[in-house]
C-alpha cells in the first residue's frame, strides 16, 4: 500500500493546477492520431494517421502493413478491462496459454519471440526468452492509442517482429492544457472477489514549452476463480484461492522541444496452482533519450539511446510430480534454468531525408548489447560462468515512392546476432487510397533470432539458426461516407525452420529447429460511427498450410488451442452526455488439444460465446465523476484456455473467470 499511496500523492501534487472542466466530447471516427515523425501529404485531411508499420507517418489505408488502430475512445467503447480484453477483439489474435494467458497470432504460436510488444518505445519482450507476458499487466486507462501491425515487422523492429507489433502509445499533454485522471475499480464473481485496480495520470504542458507525463497504477487480481483437475499433480486445484496477480506500474515522460526522456518500471506477480502453487516474479526498468537531430530542411536524425533491464524467476518450486517418476527432478531443474536476470543496452539511429515532396528515402542502425545473469549460482552458461554476453549489430534502409497510381516501400534489413549466421529481410508494399476504396499488396519477410535461452539450451550437437518468415498479403477496403469503413485482408504465412521447445522423456527441455510450418487466412472488419452510435464488426479464419505437418492426429487444419474462426460485435450508444450503454460478443469455433502423456489423443472443446454489457453514467453525484458498471461473460460459460503446443509446463488447460461483475469510479478534469 505504501507504492500506492506515493503514486497517489504525486499525481495530485502533479494536478494541482489543472483543475478545469471535463471534457466528455467523443473523438471523431476519423480523428488523426498524434503526429510523428515525417508527414507524408494525406489523400484526406480528416483521416487517421499511423507510424508504427514505417519509418514515417502515413494514413491508414496507405500505410505499408495490414494495421489496426485502437484509440482511447475505441477502448472505452469496448468496456475494456485490460489490455487482453482490446487485444482479444483484434482480428487474428486469440488467447491461448503458456505458464500465462498468451497469444496465438494467425493460427501461429507467438509468444516466443514472434510478437513484439512496445510502450512508448520501450521493449516489454524478455531478453533471454523473448516472452511477452502481458495478462493484467499494465493498465490501460493512460492508453492514448495502440497501433497493431498484423504481420511481420523485422525489416523495420528486429528479430522479435515475426508475426506482430503492438506499439502502445500513452497519453502527453495536448497544447497548453494540465489534466488530471484517476480510476479505481473492483470486480467479483459467484466465487467472491476477483480484481482490484488503482490508477492515474497527470498531464501538464508548461509556458516554457517543457512536457511532463506521469502515470502509475496498482492492481491486484486472479487468473481464474474456477476450480479445475490438474493432470500433473491429483486433486482439484481451487482456483479462487491460488492464482494470484499483483502488479504495480510506474511511467515518467519529459519533453522539451525535440529532446524526450522516458523511464517505465513494471513488477508482476503471478501464482501458478498448476505447478503445486509455483510463484512467478517479474520486473521490468527501462530508460530511453530520444533526440531529433534537425541536420538541414529535408534530413533529419532520429536518435535513441535505451537501457532495459528485466528479470524474471520461479520460486517456491514444487515437489516432483509423481506423474514424472524419475525425471521429476530433471524437470524442477528445468524451471530453475528459467530464473534469470538480463539487461539491454541499446543505440538505435535512422536518419530520414526527403529530397523531393513524393519521395522519402530512410537509412539507418541498431546496435545493442546484452548480458543475462542465473539468479541460482548453481547454474551455468556454456562459458562456464553465471554471466553471459552477446552482441547484436543491425542495419537497415527503406525508400517510400509516391506515384500517381500507386505509393512504393521498399526496404531491407540485416542483423548479426552472437554466433548466429547474420540474416537479411527485404520487404516490398504496393499501396493505394482513393476518394472511396483502397488496396494493398505486401511481400514482406521477417526473421527471429534465437534468444540467449535458445542458444544456451541446444539440442545436443546442434546449432540454431534463425527463424524466417515469409508472408504474402492483400487488402481491399471501402469507404462508405465518412462514418463507415470496411476492409478485407487475405495472407499466407510460412515459417521456416521454426525453433520449438522439446522434452526428453518429460525431463529437461532443449530447443531445436523444426519443421516448417505456417498458416493461411481471412481477416475482415466494417465499421460505423457517429456522435452516438457506435458499431464495430469482425472476423477472422485460418487454416494451417498444406505442406504444415499434423500438429494433432486427425486434425490437418487446426493449431492446438486456437480456434479456426472468430467473430466478433462491439456496439455501443451515447443517450446524452450523461450516459452511455455498451456491449460486445465474441463467437469461437471450437478448438482442440494434444497430450504428453497420450501423443495420440485429442481432446476437443466446444465453441464458444463472449458476451459483456457494461453502462457509464458521467457526472455521478458529483460533477468530474463518472460510474462504470459492467458484467462481464454474462452467459457464465466455461472458457478455457489450451496451449498452442504439446509439452508439459504447458498441460494444464486454465480457464477464464465465470460470470464477473464489475464497478469503477472515475475522475477526470481538464484546463
Amino acid at each position: 500500500m505504501k507504492k500506492l499511496y506515493t503514486i497517489l500523492f504525486c499525481l495530485w501534487s502533479l494536478s494541482l493546477p489543472a483543475w478545469g472542466q471535463v471534457d466528455t466530447t467523443l473523438e471523431n471516427f476519423y480523428k488523426p492520431a498524434l503526429e510523428e515523425l515525417t508527414q507524408v501529404e494525406r489523400v484526406d485531411k480528416s483521416e487517421a494517421s499511423v507510424s508504427v508499420a514505417g519509418f514515417t507517418t502515413t494514413t491508414l489505408r496507405e500505410s505499408p502493413g495490414i494495421v489496426s488502430l485502437i484509440t482511447a475512445e475505441d477502448i472505452h467503447r469496448l468496456g475494456a478491462r485490460d489490455l487482453i480484453d482490446v487485444l482479444r477483439f483484434v482480428q487474428g489474435f486469440e488467447l491461448t496459454t503458456d505458464v500465462l494467458p498468451v497469444f496465438a497470432i494467425r493460427g501461429n504460436g507467438a509468444n516466443e519471440g514472434k510478437m513484439l510488444v512496445l510502450i512508448d518505445g520501450h521493449v516489454v519482450n524478455n531478453v533471454s526468452s523473448g516472452y511477452a507476458y502481458i495478462f493484467q499487466r499494465f493498465p490501460i486507462d493512460n492508453i492514448d492509442r495502440i497501433e497493431i501491425i498484423r504481420g511481420a515487422g523485422s525489416a523495420i523492429y528486429g528479430g522479435l517482429a515475426g508475426l506482430a507489433v503492438i506499439n502502445i502509445y500513452t497519453k502527453k499533454p495536448t497544447t497548453q492544457k494540465q489534466e488530471i485522471f484517476a480510476s479505481a475499480l473492483t470486480s467479483v464473481t459467484a466465487n467472491g472477489f476477483f480484481r482490484s485496480r488503482v490508477e492515474g495520470y497527470a498531464l501538464n504542458r508548461f509556458k516554457s514549452g517543457v512536457e511532463l507525463n506521469l502515470s502509475g497504477a496498482y492492481q491486484k487480481g486472479q487468473i481464474s476463480d474456477a476450480d479445475f483437475q490438474s493432470p500433473v499433480y491429483a486433486g482439484i486445484i481451487e482456483g479462487k484461492k491460488a492464482s494470484l496477480i499483483e502488479t504495480s506500474n510506474l511511467n515518467v515522460g519529459l519533453r522539451y522541444k525535440r529532446l524526450d526522456v522516458r523511464f517505465l518500471q513494471n513488477s508482476y506477480l503471478s501464482v501458478h496452482p498448476e505447478f503445486d502453487y509455483t510463484k512467478l516474479n517479474m520486473n521490468l526498468s527501462t530508460f530511453s533519450i530520444n533526440y531529433d537531430w534537425v541536420i538541414a530542411p529535408k534530413l533529419t536524425l532520429y536518435s535513441k539511446g535505451s537501457w532495459n533491464s528485466q528479470y524474471a524467476f520461479f520460486t517456491d518450486l514444487p515437489a516432483i510430480p509423481p506423474i514424472l517418476g524419475g525425471n521429476g527432478e530433471d524437470e524442477l531443474l528445468t524451471l530453475g534454468k528459467l530464473n534469470l536476470a538480463d539487461v539491454r543496452y541499446t543505440l538505435r539511429n535512422y536518419a530520414v531525408y526527403k529530397p523531393w515532396e513524393n519521395f522519402t528515402l530512410s537509412v539507418g542502425s541498431e546496435l545493442y548489447r546484452d548480458r543475462s545473469r542465473y539468479t541460482n549460482t548453481t547454474n551455468r552458461f556454456s562459458n562456464g560462468k553465471t554471466q553471459i554476453g552477446y552482441g547484436n549489430v543491425g542495419w537497415f534502409a527503406e525508400a517510400n515512392w509516391k506515384t500517381k497510381f500507386v505509393n512504393i516501400t521498399a526496404g531491407m534489413r540485416t542483423d548479426r546476432y552472437a554466433n548466429v549466421k547474420p540474416v537479411a529481410v527485404p520487404r516490398i508494399a504496393l499501396t493505394r487510397a482513393f476518394k472511396r476504396v483502397h488496396f494493398k499488396a505486401l511481400y514482406t519477410e521477417a526473421f527471429k533470432i534465437p534468444t540467449i535461452g535458445n542458444i544456451e539450451n541446444p539440442l545436443s550437437g546442434e546449432d540454431l539458426v534463425a527463424e524466417r518468415f515469409t508472408l504474402i498479403e492483400f487488402e481491399a477496403g471501402a469507404k462508405l461516407g465518412k462514418n463507415f469503413q470496411c476492409n478485407l485482408n487475405v495472407y499466407d504465412i510460412l515459417i521456416r525452420n521454426f525453433i520449438k521447445r522439446t522434452e526428453l522423456n518429460n525431463a529437461e527441455f532443449f530447443f531445436t529447429n523444426g519443421e516448417n510450418v505456417g498458416t493461411q487466412g481471412i481477416e475482415g472488419e466494417a465499421k460505423y460511427q457517429n456522435d452516438k452510435l457506435s458499431l464495430q464488426f469482425g472476423y477472422s479464419f485460418y487454416r494451417l498450410s498444406p505442406t504444415t505437418p499434423e500438429i494433432l492426429t486427425g486434425l490437418p487444419t487446426v493449431t492446438p488451442g486456437t480456434p479456426a474462426q472468430k467473430a466478433t460485435l462491439v456496439a455501443s450508444y451515447k443517450f446524452n452526455n450523461h450516459l452511455l450503454f455498451g456491449a460486445n460478443f465474441m463467437y469461437l469455433t471450437n478448438k482442440f488439444k494434444g497430450s504428453t502423456f497420450s501423443p495420440n489423443d485429442a481432446k476437443e472443446f466446444p465453441n464458444e460465446q463472449h458476451l459483456n454489457m457494461y453502462v457509464q453514467y458521467n457526472d455521478f453525484l458529483i460533477k468530474h465523476l463518472s460510474m462504470y458498471v459492467g458484467c462481464y461473460n454474462v452467459l457464465n460459460q466455461v472458457h478455457t484456455l489450451v496451449s498452442w503446443k504439446k509439452d508439459l509446463l504447458s498441460e494444464v488447460s486454465s480457464a477464464l473467470q465465470r460470470r464477473e461483475v464489475l464497478i469503477k469510479l472515475i475522475y477526470q478534469i481538464k484546463s
